[in-house]
């Protein structure tokens, strides 16, 4: 082909209508392999589930094939357009007798409506994913008390850093990463005051991750943090002080815990109430005198101003309880990391901690160790539901390396059987399921 024929090739409808009908033959190849993904949700969600996922994480997919898809789509239309009014002009003047099938078919004779017909599909079908997306990943912001993507992080990472335990595989990776995400985005920050984290506003801190909320008026209940601070309230305590009416004298904290606090003068987190007549020790469970043990006072129903919380009668608590906060993803990194061999990222994450706590950096820490972690998580997240499932991944719940006051139902603490790591399935539900077979031991 010469240089001309090239320039009448270029200049013509020719190749417009060749890059069209390849733009086309794409598009048609796109929604058959999307009618392929979505019919696999007629004979298989987990197939779908996985291709669901694959689609929406896959960097390939995310950031090369669906800037070519949009890319694709609205070449094809435009050039359509173009070449539906270049043939208008070239044919300069009308037929002058139009007799529809015998000049074009209908399909040709119709392209504007088709077409118009399948963009509008389109443009919803776009609308539809794409917009509740962008929201939820770059406008919106939940309402309090609703699981966010960090939310979602935050389980990950539990479920990495205990995966070990459960599946014999470590995951420290894993929990490295997905605590990193919690960090990055930059939505929280540990609270200036530790105790502000448990009081009745503490829907106003920055550290919380996800709640589970309670309210005075609207969610009543005699567990939560109801229980939690009324339980806890007993022998000279004064209710009032915690924003209630009355307490149950019920809770008391081991000897062996309350020994960890070695600068207790210093530490925010010592939240003991040690009154004069008040022993350390507990001596007996049936009937416990209340001047036996140390009781804590860790959540309240005062806000941060000092006033009680909504119920008028003041029996039911408005603070919520924090299920996952940003000092647990600290310490949390900081172990995978320190797990990993990692040990100046996991002393940068514990001395925030530290620093939080005594206000200074003059406790920080010059090394850490895996001791070191595992206390400073009983010291932060103690009555947070943590302790067990920390004890058991440190190989600490079960045995006798670490004893504390009537372990085992012994008064000193005694060696416990490593099957008691997992609890016994309920008789129910095994005799309602012919598949589950009882964990050992019990």
């Amino acid at each position: 082909i010469n240089q001309n024929d090239m320039g009448f090739v270029l200049s013509s409808t020719i190749l417009r209508k060749v890059a069209m009908a390849l733009s086309g033959l794409f598009l048609m190849v796109f929604l058959l392999q999307h009618f392929a993904i979505n019919i696999t949700s007629v004979f298989s969600e987990t197939i779908f589930n996985q291709f669901s996922h694959f689609m929406g994480t896959n960097a390939l997919v995310q950031f090369v094939l669906q800037p070519i898809l949009i890319f694709g789509v609205i070449f094809h239309f435009i050039m359509g357009f173009v070449l539906d009014i270049q043939n208008r002009r070239a044919r300069g003047t009308r037929y002058a007798v139009y007799k529809g099938n015998a000049n074009a078919s209908w399909v040709s004779r119709n392209m504007l409506i088709s077409g118009g017909t399948i963009l509008a599909f389109l443009v919803l079908h776009f609308y539809d994913f794409w917009v509740p997306e962008i929201n939820y990943k770059y406008v919106e912001v939940l309402p309090y008390g609703r699981a966010s993507q960090s939310a979602c992080h935050a389980l990950l990472a539990k479920m990495f850093l205990n995966a070990e335990v459960y599946t014999g595989t470590e995951k420290n990776q894993e929990c490295i990463t997905y605590s990193q995400k919690i960090i990055d985005d930059g939505s929280f920050s540990l609270d200036d005051q530790y105790a502000h984290v448990f009081m009745a506003d503490n829907h106003t801190s920055p550290e919380i991750i996800f709640p589970v909320v309670f309210d005075g008026q609207y969610t009543q209940t005699w567990g939560g943090t109801t229980f939690l601070i009324c339980a806890s309230i007993g022998s000279l305590m004064d209710a009032s002080d915690y924003g209630m009416n009355n307490g149950w004298n019920g809770l008391r904290t081991t000897p062996t815990f309350v020994n960890t606090f070695t600068d207790s003068s210093l530490d925010s987190r010592w939240m003991f109430q040690t009154d004069s007549n008040q022993t350390l020790e507990i001596d007996i469970l049936t009937n416990c005198p209340d001047t036996s043990g140390y009781l804590i006072g860790k959540f309240s129903n005062l806000d941060q101003n000092g006033n009680p919380g909504s119920h008028a009668q003041l029996q039911h608590a408005d603070a919520d309880f924090p299920m996952f906060r940003l000092a647990d993803v600290y310490l949390m990194i900081a172990e995978a990391s320190l797990r990993n061999g990692d040990q100046a990222t996991a002393l940068s994450y514990i001395n925030m901690v530290r620093e939080r706590a005594y206000g200074n950096t003059n406790f920080n820490l010059s090394s850490v160790s895996l001791d070191d972690i595992l206390e400073e998580r009983g010291k932060e997240l103690f009555w947070e539901c943590t302790r067990r499932t920390d004890l058991i991944r440190f190989n600490m719940f079960t045995g006798n390396d670490l004893l504390w006051s009537f372990k085992g139902g012994e008064i000193n603490g005694a060696d416990v059987p490593q099957y008691r790591d997992l609890y016994p399935l309920p008789t129910y539900d095994i005799v309602n399921n012919i598949n589950l077979v009882q964990n050992s031991g019990y």
